[in-house]
């Protein structure tokens, strides 16, 4: 719905500021791939409401040399050390874990087979089964990509560079999991992809920005997550062990988040109630002064009269 011709809400009488009236805000999107960050940029970049000025590269190696203030939204595979320095307000989606292994390594084959991108993962996607796929454990490129990715980029980076540089410093996987699980928490606005129109309905409140988010990069080929079996989905979560914990952080995120149901005020908070009153015992019968003479018991009832042994009007002797 489209605003007073001013630029203005008006309520009672009075005129309220809203996000389009206001400087925008410098947004870094911490783009986790497979979570419909391309959407997201192509809706920023398309936006009506306002001009929104989108740096046009997603590679980490391209996020130097420039002032931060040349543009408002960043949206990139980035890791929190290089968003942190854009000084903007950090939003970023998740997926789940299992889901997100799956869609790459069918987005992979897609790449291979089309011809797009020919390269040392997407030759192996294009080799292996899913299930063979998922027992391959000792290569760098597959490493980067799928092995608790989400967590590595959200406490720090996205290369196997920045992976060494956590180890060399003596950091275990409970480490890394409570450095992600930290700066996750700093994120202006944090989403899944399960339920992308609570972000996008974010997004927009906050920064005043109307957007759609389309459906970038989805791949018709890949199997349903409900049909991979109990083998091959125990396989990939152990590639993904950390980030279930970290995307069930982010789940609690989103509830302690939750705006109200919009026809639903949310009630003060009040003190909690006392219990009701116990209920007053029954009162027994009083018992008798000492000296009183009780109440006499009441009389048996009459006896039946004596049958007279009359029959046919006849006294019998």
């Amino acid at each position: 719905m489209k605003g007073p011709a001013n630029g203005k809400s008006r309520a009672s009488g009075g005129t309220i500021e809203r996000p389009m009236d206001r400087p925008m805000e410098r947004i870094v999107h911490l783009h986790i791939p497979k979570t419909a960050g391309n959407s997201l940029k192509t809706a920023m970049a398309n936006c009506t409401t306002r001009p929104v000025r989108v740096f046009p590269h997603w590679q980490e190696e391209e996020y130097h040399s420039f002032a931060p203030e040349d543009y408002d939204f960043y949206s990139g595979h980035i890791g929190y050390e290089t968003a942190a320095k854009l000084d903007g307000s950090i939003v970023s989606v998740f997926r789940h874990p299992v889901d997100r292994f799956v869609s790459v390594y069918y987005f992979w084959r897609y790449l291979h087979d089309s011809g797009i991108e020919v390269r040392q993962a997407t030759i192996i996607a294009n080799k292996y089964s899913l299930d063979q796929f998922a027992r391959i454990k000792d290569v760098y490129a597959l490493t980067e990509e799928l092995c608790n990715r989400m967590t590595y980029q959200t406490a720090f980076g996205t290369s196997a560079r920045h992976r060494e540089m956590l180890r060399t410093q003596g950091r275990t996987d409970e480490d890394i999991f409570q450095m992600a699980k930290r700066n996750v928490e700093t994120f202006s606005i944090v989403g899944v992809q399960e339920n992308m129109a609570d972000f996008e309905a974010k997004i927009e409140r906050r920064y005043g920005v109307d957007i759609t988010l389309g459906s970038i990069n989805q791949n018709e080929q890949r199997i349903p997550i409900q049909d991979i079996s109990f083998g091959t989905k125990t396989r990939i979560l152990e590639w993904v062990y950390m980030d279930m914990e970290l995307y069930d952080h982010v789940l609690q995120i989103c509830r302690e988040r939750a705006d109200p149901p919009a026809h639903v005020t949310a009630p003060a908070p009040t003190a909690r109630p006392a219990p009701p009153p116990a209920a007053a015992p029954t009162p027994k019968a009083p018992r008798h002064a000492a000296g009183k003479k009780k109440a006499p018991p009441p009389a048996p009832p009459p006896a039946k009269p004596q049958r007279t042994g009359q029959r046919n009007g006849s006294t019998r002797h």
